[in-house]
């Protein structure tokens, strides 16, 4: 894939609205603007008096605007709106993004495969000279469970130090682009509110799980980030939870690589070799991953795991007893 190709935020998202309509982000989003338009819908009649010039502002004659309110008149002080603290807050976090060193590029499947496993660097990865500088070798500098760690640290001091919002809207959270900026490890973060974490928790279990389909079939899964103070998105969403996972690409909505319905099967027939049921295989949740030249499969917020039948094996005959326990866990259902 170009380099330049590889740096620019994607036409779909490795994390993609699993249903857009009752997204609780987004709802809460649509009644705080429904609140807002209540609160200001009284005082339109007094905003179309008011001066807009802001050489008018200062004459005294015009500080004063009457506002009616049934039979009653009250005297309004007309002054410059001041964003409210959670709003200044974002304006500021835009601000120092801006001033930020360019942005990397993501850091490959084979890259941060071989980081889960301790396997040696990818000489293809964009990344690659900032992870070698701070490397003995030719293996990664660090371990996976330090990505986590690390990137925690970063953000409790400066939350928007290798954060950035994508604005890519998910059933249970938004999409950051992410960076360890000493490491130069790039890859994406899904972001929640406070009383959504349960749903990224469970999501982290099946990919650990899944741990053999890593960076092939699923995202390679980095572990969790929580912040100390939130870091409030243009909604005014206060995120306080990731989880870091690589990019897997753009949406199959967005491509013409395969065909939906014969890789959907695939990836099922795939996924339940290991025991698991996604439970909400659709082409939202299916990516198209140039690198790999291959579909991915992401959002395992609603997937179970099933544990199989053991197989027969040429072990003595156990005791009735202990056949009869085997058998009542082997037909046990359980999600993760």
């Amino acid at each position: 894939m170009p380099a330049e190709e590889r740096s620019r935020t994607p036409s779909g998202s490795s994390f993609v609205p699993s249903s857009p309509l009752s997204s609780p982000i987004q709802q809460e989003q649509s009644r705080r603007s429904r609140r807002l338009q209540g609160r200001c819908a009284d005082s339109d009649d007094t905003a179309e008096d008011s001066p807009s010039d802001s050489s008018e502002g200062d004459d005294p004659s015009n500080r004063n605007a009457m506002s009616k309110w049934g039979s009653k008149r009250f005297a309004v002080v007309i002054s410059p709106p001041r964003p409210p603290a959670a709003k200044r807050q974002q304006q500021s976090q835009e601000e120092r993004r801006r001033n930020r060193e360019p942005e990397r590029q993501y850091c490959t499947q084979k890259c941060l495969a071989g980081l889960a496993n301790r396997a040696a660097l990818d000489q293809a990865c964009p990344n690659i000279t900032l992870h070698r500088t701070m490397s003995q070798d030719d293996n990664h500098p660090i371990l996976t469970a330090r990505v986590a760690a690390l990137l925690e640290a970063q953000l409790n001091n400066d939350r928007d130090n290798g954060c950035r919002p994508l604005k890519f809207f998910g059933a249970y959270g938004i999409l950051f682009k992410m960076t360890l900026a000493k490491y130069g490890y790039t890859f994406v973060g899904k972001g929640t509110i406070e009383g959504l974490i349960h749903h990224l928790q469970h999501e982290a279990k099946v990919y650990e799980y899944l741990s053999k389909l890593q960076g092939s079939l699923i995202p390679v899964c980095l572990g969790s980030v929580n912040l100390k103070e939130p870091f409030i998105t243009d909604g005014l969403d206060r995120i306080v939870h990731y989880l870091l996972l690589s990019w897997a690409g753009d949406s199959l909505d967005y491509s013409q690589h395969c065909d939906f319905h014969q890789e959907a099967r695939r990836l099922q027939k795939e996924l339940g070799r290991y025991g698991v049921v996604h439970g909400d295989v659709r082409p939202a949740n299916v990516t198209w991953n140039s690198e790999l030249s291959r579909p991915m499969l992401i959002d395992f917020d609603k997937a179970r795991l099933v544990r199989k039948r053991p197989l027969t094996s040429s072990r003595p005959k156990a005791t009735h007893s202990h056949a009869i326990k085997r058998k009542r866990r082997s037909l046990f259902q359980v999600d993760v």
